[in-house]
Parts: structure tokens; sequence; C-alpha cells
């Protein structure tokens, strides 16, 4: 081992030549006199092994520093008389990556040099194998590619759906961020933004959300009480932004005031029927404003802005589901929350919770 070491050593000072012309300073070593003055020629290439493994990269840029691959002989040497063309190929392909750049080079004296070579899927655990002929192929160690940056944004679901003012939509709306290449990129903000119709994100107008590992970015839109379209808008920073539209219509009774403030008359309503116990209740603007004089009940409500609704001394609004009162109830009567849904608004006066209700953007309550 000390002699190896030395020749080794004597090999990489260049200092050989002038051991071949002192041989007496090399008396105690044989070994490394024999090498020096009769040096072992390489054999002929049998196998190909990675010198310069692929590293890590970003999908479609290129792998740097260039890969090398030498050709060995049997000995593990390089066989420097070795010339054929070595080809690069995908081994294992997490992402079903495509190989890009110059895949076949011609070897110089027993080394394949492949500069600029890429991948263009993400996946954790690439390998790449080179192969010439009858030669032993060389595996390389294991590498990762990352997304690419930021190229696109898309609507994925949630789009063009339709409630009652006030309603939450069943489906998320959801939007995936792509590099150029397709790839999933995580980490990227994306902000939901109510652009019409005043609905809301829980309790906001505005939510930034990451996108998850698959690239997602969801957000739940609750309805305003407009009525007809309302629009979200989806962005993010330096990408083509996304409008989500959703469609209120009229719910199954909607308060027109045509003939005067009673709840209990007919002609006030549309369609012209009081509404029951299963109907859903609108309160929309009008030139005659709703008072509630005996006790009812309905299946929701939503008061709009700028149409609050009077309760008389002694009546109840009982609520069996979604609890919208934005545009206010008043008066000395009683609200009763008797369902599971949420709630919203503000009542100035009595209210009574018998069921299960999430609060959804304010609720205020000014009395009993």
């Amino acid at each position: 081992m000390a002699d190896l070491t030395l020749k080794q050593s004597l090999e990489a000072m260049d200092v050989a030549e002038y051991l071949r012309q002192h041989p007496r300073i090399l008396e105690n070593f044989p070994d490394v006199a024999t090498e020096l003055v009769m040096p072992r020629e390489n054999g002929p290439a049998a196998s190909l092994a990675f010198t310069t493994g692929p590293s890590a990269a970003v999908a479609g840029a290129a792998n740097t520093p260039a890969i090398v691959v030498h050709a060995l002989d049997s000995n593990g040497l390089l066989a420097t008389t070795f010339t054929g063309n070595v080809t690069l190929a995908i081994g294992a392909n997490p992402g079903g990556s495509t190989l890009g750049g110059t895949v076949t080079v011609a070897a110089a004296a027993g080394v394949a040099t492949f500069p600029g070579i890429t991948l263009n899927k993400t996946g954790v655990g690439y390998t790449l194998i080179a192969s010439s002929g009858t030669l032993t192929a060389g595996t390389s160690a294991a590498f990762n590619i990352s997304a690419a940056a930021a190229s696109a944004l898309a609507i994925t679901a949630g789009n063009a759906q339709s409630g009652s003012p006030g309603a939450t939509l069943p489906t998320p709306l959801a939007v995936k961020v792509t590099d150029a290449f397709g790839n999933a990129v995580p980490g990227q903000n994306v902000t939901f933004t109510i652009t019409t119709g005043g609905g809301t994100f829980g309790a906001a107008t505005s939510m930034t959300v990451a996108t998850d590992a698959s690239g997602q970015a969801t957000a739940v839109w609750t309805l305003g009480a407009l009525l007809g379209a309302q629009t979200v808008t989806a962005s993010s920073a330096g990408l083509t932004s996304q409008l989500f539209t959703a469609t209120t219509s009229a719910a199954p009774h909607t308060w027109t005031g045509a003939t005067s403030t009673a709840w209990t008359t007919a002609t006030n309503w549309s369609p012209a029927s009081v509404p029951g116990s299963a109907d859903s209740v609108f309160i929309n603007t009008a030139s005659n404003l709703p008072t509630l004089s005996a006790s009812t009940t309905v299946g929701a409500i939503v008061v709009a802005t700028g149409a609050p609704l009077t309760i008389g001394t002694g009546a109840t609004l009982t609520v069996n589901g979604t609890f919208d009162a934005t545009g206010g109830i008043a008066g000395a009567g009683t609200v009763v929350l008797a369902g599971s849904n949420t709630a919203t608004g503000v009542v100035i006066g009595s209210m009574i919770v018998t069921g299960t209700y999430t609060v959804s953007n304010t609720l205020g309550v000014n009395g009993d």
C-alpha cells in the first residue's frame, strides 16, 4: 500500500520522468520503479460509468455541470482508445419525463460529455442509463426534477354554478397553477376576490391561498344578495387571471310589496302566495317594506341590503335553514333559529337559537 501511495503521489506531482532519470531514489520501492519504467497499458473498453452524474434541476433546464461518462477497461481504468458512441436514456422515470438535449455523443479518448441534458416532468428518484453496444451499461445515482416557474393559472372546478341569494355554493372554487411543461407548481399564492354580487369567503370579500402539492388552490363562495350574475376573480402574480361566474335566481318566494307592507298578503309576494314552513324567502328592496304581524315559519330567509324586515309585537319568525339578515331585522317580535345552517346579519330585537348555526361573516344582535 505504501508503494502505491507513493507512486500516485509522484505521478500527481509530475515527477515520474525525473525519477526515471534518477533510479537510485526508488531502490527501496521496486514495484513503483517497475511501473514508472514500464507503465501499464490500459485495455479495451468493457463497461461505462458516470464520473459526473446528473444533478437536481428544474423542469426544462439544462443539467449542470455537464454529465460525463467514462469507458472503462476490465481493470476499471479509463479505456483511452475507445471512441464509440455513448447514448443516455432514462432509467427510473417517476414523472414520465422525456429526455432532451443531445443524448448520443462520440467518446473522445474514452470520455463522453453531455452538456445541456434536460428533463421536462417533475419527479423524485430519476436515474439515467449510459449504453454503448455490448459494453456493460452504467446507471447514475438518483436525482430529482422540480417544477419550473409558474406559467399558467386555470379553473379546474366550481365555475358556472347557481344558487339562491346568500347560499353557499356546493362546489368550492378551484384553480391550478402549472409551469410551461404542465407540472403542478406548489406554494404559489392565488387571490380570490369578489368582483360583483356582494358575496363572501367566510367573513371576507378576498382571500389568498397558497397552492398545495398538486398546484391547486380552493375557496368556498357564499353568494351575495344580488339577483343575476355574480363573479369572483382568481389572480396570481404574473399570470392571466381567471373569472368565476355564478347565477342567483329569485328564491321561491320573493317580496315585491306590490300591495302593502303586510307579510300575510299574497299579492305582496312572487309567486302570489304567502310563504310557508318549507319555503325559502328573499326580501328584496321595494316601495313597501314588509312587516310580520303574526308568527310564521320559513325554510330559509335572505334580507337584502336596503330592505329591512320588521317583526311586530308578539310575532315570531322561525327559520329552519339559512339565515341572512344583511339588510336587518327589527321590531318588538322574536327571531328563532331552529335549524342547522349558517347565520349572518343584524337583528335589532330578540333572537333565540334552538338549533345549531355557524356565524358566517358577522351576526349582530341588539336585544334579548
